[in-house]
């Protein structure tokens, strides 16, 4: 989704879909400098989201309004009413404190613009290069070499890359520490029309999969209540709040069975899911949110919920739910400072002797790949076992 960035003459609002902030950081293609103390247009073409106030600040203002600052770096993004200075991002279920840091690097914007196009020139020298050299020794030119070529390199790296993930998700599952421990995963490339597998061990297991059960009843109340519940969404899959989801799991019973509790809400989310295409072959609920361990669901259906939402009508807003690593919610301290920072939305799951992880990942090469990761009874430190398998998901990135 492209973000476009520009002063709005006469507009008091800057706009973004409800509920999408981490959308807007994760996505921003801006300008590399900003006017303090401007008001500008946060543009998503092709959004059929409702538009909500919204004011992005230089990190330092400058008072002076004649001779506006320029405020070069980075830029903060904070909802709110243009009339107050208290500027409320309750407005996704959050105070704004929680959002202080979220800062948008504008020079990393225009790194990727600046490499871009030295790629693009340099392309562009070889296919001149292989144009011209031919007719200088007499040889008729072979124009398709070269995108034969090239697309077998890239081939090549992308099996060598897969290679790489497989041998780190082995490696991690073969660690001394994991001993004893049961460990599901599945990681598919779903950039092309055919998704493909590309990495799995007892995918099709089901074990106690802990608060990535909350997305079962975040995902199809996205789709059975719609706007309504935007708000609640992203407070859940971000914050990870355990009677929240418990709450929207009796309310959806509620909605289709006329009384909301518990059983109803079960029956209603795996009536939804199997409507949906979804295998629902082991699966149990035993509540809501993921802290019972009577809960059990497999990788494979994990993945295959994460990749039936990218077709809903929802798919944006549950998609900017999602915790970004190294940004925002429960992975927030996940995985930050590296390459993959920034790349990965995921919910994750803790418990006693359990973990887990189940989300979208954009690599440094344009694919989409969709991946959960899913550890029962392990004995060692939870931070261990979270050291081991961020190492794998950083490698999801390269792929």
């Amino acid at each position: 989704m492209e973000v476009e960035l520009s002063t709005a003459e006469g507009n008091d609002l800057v706009r973004y879909p409800s509920g999408s902030c981490s959308a807007l950081i994760r996505d921003a293609r801006m300008v590399s400098y900003a006017v303090a103390g401007t008001w500008y247009c946060v543009d998503f073409p092709g959004s059929q989201h409702t538009w909500e106030k919204v004011i992005v600040l230089p990190q330092e203002s400058s008072k002076n309004r004649k001779r506006p600052e320029r405020a070069d770096g980075f830029m903060r993004v904070v909802l709110g009413d243009k009339s107050t200075d208290n500027y409320d991002i309750g407005e996704m279920g959050r105070p704004a404190e929680e959002f202080a840091d979220f800062n948008i690097f504008f020079h990393i914007c225009r790194m990727k613009r600046l490499l871009g196009f030295v790629l693009h020139f340099s392309v562009l020298m070889v296919f001149l290069t292989a144009l011209v050299m031919p007719s200088c020794t007499g040889k008729q030119p072979v124009a398709t070499t070269i995108g034969h070529d090239s697309l077998g390199l890239e081939l090549a790296r992308i099996h060598h890359n897969r290679d790489m993930l497989a041998s780190l998700f082995n490696k991690a599952c073969n660690d001394p520490r994991l001993e004893g421990s049961e460990v599901g995963y599945m990681v598919i490339d779903c950039t092309d029309p055919m998704p493909t597998v590309i990495a799995q061990n007892e995918a099709s297991k089901t074990m106690i999969p802990a608060s990535t059960l909350k997305l079962f009843v975040t995902g199809a109340a996205l789709e059975i209540f719609g706007e309504p519940v935007f708000k609640e969404v992203t407070t859940i899959n971000q914050l990870s709040i355990n009677w929240r989801a418990s709450n929207l799991l009796r309310k959806i019973g509620g909605e289709v069975y006329g009384v909301a509790n518990n059983k109803n809400g079960f029956q209603a989310i795996l009536d939804f899911w199997g409507r949906k295409g979804l295998d629902l072959s082991g699966i149990r609920f035993d509540d809501g949110n993921g802290l019972s361990r009577n809960n059990a669901i497999s990788a494979k259906q994990l993945v295959d919920l994460l990749n039936i939402m990218r077709g809903s009508d929802y798919y944006d807003i549950f998609y900017s739910s999602l915790p970004v690593a190294g940004y925002s919610g429960t992975m927030r301290k996940a995985l930050k400072g590296t390459t993959a920072a920034g790349l990965i939305h995921a919910k994750t799951g803790t418990i006693a002797g359990v973990k887990s992880w189940a989300g979208y990942v954009s690599t440094h090469h344009g694919r989409k790949l969709i991946f959960a990761i899913i550890v029962n009874n392990f004995t060692c430190r939870p931070k261990e076992i979270k050291q081991k398998f961020e190492e794998v998901m950083v490698q999801m990135t390269q792929v």
